[in-house]
Formats: structure tokens, sequence, C-alpha cells
């Protein structure tokens, strides 16, 4: 469709929703009766491209605006800080939408469709990477699930249990008033801008700027000035992790409540059960060929290794004990030895399970895929730690109140209660260890992760006197420790899994990231797979993992 010809739909659709004869789409600009009109809430913007993202909802969401939103009354009561101003534009834009005429529910659909495809692009895009842009994003979220009674989105809803509660004691009551202000835009604005100034003061690193060039993202919004001209872009965007100052040194703020469990202890041994049995359950419909696993595994680890001697060769060291054949039988030759050789697998290999919150939605698809990983290793003669990771709370628990009291001393390090879990160690054998496998059925073992120091202690209980060490973390993403992303920055838990995988590599183990789901672990593991839930764990999954470690590489 030409130009021209979608520009006239869109702004023939626009005034038949907002009843405004005048209204009309210029480019990415909308005009009433001749005046620019600003709106500046990223989702809705329309480049003068093709739009990427289905347009439909947009033009029904500008449309509500010019029907509901008074320009200069908004104008007038924005925030001047630009993380609150930014939240406070999405906030009136939702606000407009949730006002949507309900006998017309294809408008309704339209403005869900596009909010879903935004919030995915946001995603996709690596803002929820930071927790500073998870923080934003999960508030732009929970706010419009009050506004209109819709679930949050689905992909993304897992990834909002940190930041959920920690905004629930500084924005909760401020989020269950919007609702009931809607169609007051002025008491409605005055709820807005304490939220956005409220989550502003929670960010501790300066995430929004205004960039003098660069593409807008999809977090970008135009704020007008005063006499309604655009003057300004601001933009919400993950820090940037390359050519930054040199990260501060990692350190622990208390280790007083770290602790290191055995999975069975943390789970009823009946609910434990019925769990292994689920798995049981889980494993024989997958169809999977453990044996055969475990002969490629066998295969890939196996190394010559030389023990004792063996006799009876024509070739090699003379065999004193044999010499009195050859005088009774001259054409013998089996008078040599050799040293014996087999080829047994010389290694150790460690499995390392990301048990943050947002694993919690492939806890099926994880459980198996590690199931029959750690039992095919087993059958492959591979001694093999099965461990995870997690925090005893959420947003820094008792770690962080002890900060708190101490005053709040800057860069404090890590801020939560670390904690460890071994879900089948090395040295147990499978038919006893299994049952710990089944830990990871259970959700609320899934709490937060501090990463490096996982990779640390993992790598730690392989020996270093064994041939080949390998260690495989299962993961959908980045570290994801609210409180210690706060006190020292959105940077400071990648920089440090970054260090601690390199500190590895140096010391011979071979680290290799399996991302589960959405999660692209290149920014941290320098080898690394994705494995897609969506298509189901199968033999495919296992033999991307076996040709990833069939390529030795290590610093």
């Amino acid at each position: 469709m030409a130009a021209v010809d979608r520009e006239g739909m869109r702004g023939a659709t626009v005034r038949a929703v907002s009843g405004l004869p005048s209204a009309e789409l210029v480019g990415d600009s909308v005009r009433c009766g001749g005046v620019r009109v600003s709106i500046a809430a990223p989702h809705v913007r329309l480049s003068d491209d093709a739009d990427p993202i289905s347009p439909r909802g947009a033009i029904d969401g500008i449309a509500l605006h010019l029907q509901h939103s008074d320009a200069d009354l908004h104008r007038r009561l924005r925030p001047s800080d630009p993380v609150a101003a930014w939240l406070f534009e999405i906030l009136e834009q939702l606000r407009v939408e949730s006002l949507a005429d309900r006998s017309m529910p294809g408008i309704a659909s339209n403005l869900r469709d596009r909010h879903v495809r935004w919030s995915l692009a946001v995603h996709d895009a690596g803002v929820t990477a930071s927790s500073s842009g998870l923080l934003l994003y999960a508030t732009v979220q929970v706010c419009r699930a009050r506004l209109t009674g819709d679930r949050v989105v689905e992909q993304t809803e897992d990834l909002l249990e940190a930041p959920r509660a920690a905004l629930s004691p500084h924005i909760g009551t401020a989020v269950a008033g919007l609702r009931g202000a809607r169609t007051d835009q002025e008491e409605y604005a005055g709820i807005a801008a304490t939220i956005g100034e409220r989550v502003s003061a929670m960010l501790d690193e300066d995430i929004v700027g205004t960039p003098d060039d660069g593409e807008p993202t999809a977090l970008t919004l135009y704020l007008d000035g005063d006499d309604g001209s655009a003057s300004q872009r601001v933009s919400v965007h993950p820090r940037a992790s390359v050519d930054g100052p040199t990260p501060a040194p990692y350190g622990v703020f208390t280790t007083a409540y770290d602790r290191t469990h055995d999975v069975v202890d943390l789970v009823r041994p009946a609910q434990l059960d019925r769990y292994r049995r689920r798995l049981d359950v889980q494993v024989v419909e997958s169809g999977l060929n453990v044996r055969r696993l475990a002969r490629d595994l066998h295969r890939l680890f196996r190394e010559p290794r030389e023990h004792g001697w063996s006799g009876g060769h024509e070739e090699g060291y003379v065999d004193g004990r044999r010499l009195s054949r050859l005088v009774t039988s001259q054409d013998r030759r089996d008078l040599f030895v050799r040293p014996g050789v087999d080829a047994e697998p010389q290694c150790r290999v460690g499995v390392l399970v990301d048990c943050s919150g947002s694993m919690k939605s492939h806890l099926d698809q994880v459980s198996l895929f590690v199931d029959v990983l750690g039992h095919a290793l087993e059958l492959a003669d591979v001694r093999t730690d099965i461990l995870g990771f997690t925090t005893s709370s959420w947003n820094g628990g008792r770690a962080l109140r002890d900060w708190q009291r101490a005053g709040g001393p800057a860069s404090p390090g890590r801020l939560n209660e670390r904690c460890h879990l071994v879900l089948k160690a090395a040295d147990v054998p499978w038919r006893k260890g299994r049952r710990g496998l089944a830990a990871l059925l259970k959700p609320d073992v899934f709490r937060e992760g501090v990463d490096g120091e996982a990779v640390d202690w993992a790598s730690a209980r392989m020996p270093a006197d064994v041939g080949r060490r390998v260690l495989i973390v299962v993961s959908d993403g980045s570290p994801m420790d609210t409180a210690t992303a706060r006190a020292n920055g959105p940077e400071y838990l990648d920089d440090h899994l970054r260090a601690t995988i390199a500190e590895q590599e140096r010391g011979g183990v071979e680290v290799i990231g399996v991302g589960i789901g959405t999660g692209l672990l290149s920014r941290y593991y320098s080898r690394s797979i994705r494995l897609d839930t969506n298509t189901g764990i199968g033999m495919h999954s296992y033999r991307d993992l076996l040709a990833l470690i069939g390529t030795r590489r290590v610093r």
C-alpha cells in the first residue's frame, strides 16, 4: 500500500474513534485542528516507514489520547525529572487506553496486542537484562495490569517477581489508586507523578539520558516544549558494558546468611517423591535415548591411559619370561610386552542450574534436560556434580537490612543471602542421587541468582588433577539480585560473572553456557548454545551440546 494511502486510512481511523473531524496523521506527527499534538509514550509512536509492530493498537491509542487527554493540563503537571517524566507520559497513555469504549472490543484487542508486541520488543532489546531497566519495565507492566485488569505479558511474567517485590513498599498504594482516578485527569496525574518520582528515587544509575545521536529505541519518547513543539528526546536503555570505567572490585557485604544445602533437606520427602515420579513420567514420554547419549558422551570424554603391561605382542619390549618359548618353537614371535592402554573418561563434569525466579517458566524442560544429561554422564562413567544456585530470600533479605542499619555505606558489594544447592554430588551413585534432581520442579526454590559466585563454587568442587574439567551452566539470562544491583550498579553482577568465567578458564576449567528459552548467554560465555524450549527437549538438544564440548578451548 502506498504511504499516502496508508496515512489517509490511519487518519480516518483516528477521526472515527476519537470523534474529532479535524484529527489527522502526517508522517509520525499527530495534528488536531491544524495544531500539532504531542503524544510521547513510546508504544504508540508511528514511524514514517512501515511499522514493525502492528500499528492498529497505536492508531487506536492515539485516537483515545486525543479524545480523553487535556494537553495543556498534562504538560503543566508533568514532573521535570526525566525518569519520572518518562513514566508519567506512559501512565497517561495507559489511562486513556483504559477508557476505551467497552462496546468496541476490537479496540481493546488492538491495544492489548500493541502492548504485548512493544513489551517483547523492549525485552528482546536487552532492557530487562539490567536491574534498572527491569524496574522501569515492571512498573509499566504492573500499572497497566491494575488499570485494565489484563494480566501482565505472559512471556516475561516470571521476570517481574523480584522488581514487583521491590516496588510494592514504594508505590503499592499509589498503583492501587490508579483505576479509581482514571476518569479525572488531574487527580490521576498526581498519582502518576508520585509513582514516577518514587521509582526515579529507587534508581541509582542514570539510565535515562538525552543522547545527541543514535537511533531511537522501543523506549524512546519525545517530550514536547511549552509551545507544543518536540524539544527533547529521552531514551531509556541498558547501560553499555564496553568501553566503560574499570569495574569495581567484587565484594560481599556479609556472609552471615550464606548457606549451602543438600536440596533434599529443603523439600518434604513425600513432596520430593511426587516430583520424582512426575519427572520419571516426563523422561519416558520424551522418548529420549539415554543409553545412546551415554555412548556418545563416553566416546567424547574418553582418553588413552597407560596401566600395567600387556604381553603376547610381536613388537615391543622383550618379555624375559617368554624367552624359553623361542627355544621350543622358533616360529614364535609373541615374545614382547607393551604398556597397557585403555580409553576411559578422565574428566569431571559439573552441571550448574540457575534457580532464579525467571527460570520457573521452564521448570519441566530444565528438569528433564538436566536429569537425562546427568543419567547419561553416569552411564558414561563420568563423575558429575549437579548443582543449583539461588538466594534464601527476595530483594536482599537480612543482608540488605544489615546494610541499611549500618547507614547504607557506598559500594557495599553483594547484598543478599546466597544459597548454593547440591542436587547430586559427584561421589553419590545415580540410583541414590537422582531423587534430588526432582527438587528442580519445586517453584519456591527459585528466587534470585548470583551467577559469578556460583560458577566459582562449582568450579572449585572439581579436583584440579583430573584430565579435563567441564562446567555446564544452565540459565536463561543475566544475574538477577535486585538489592545488589541497586546498591552497586546494574552491571556489577554481570561484570563479576564475566571476570569469574575468564578466571576459571585461565585455570583450566571449560565453562559452557546453555541458554534456556530466550536466554542469550553469549554476553558472558565464550562458548554457549541456546535451547529452544518451545520445540521441546530432544536428542538434537544434546547433539548441540556435545558438539560444543567437542571443540575444546580454554583461555
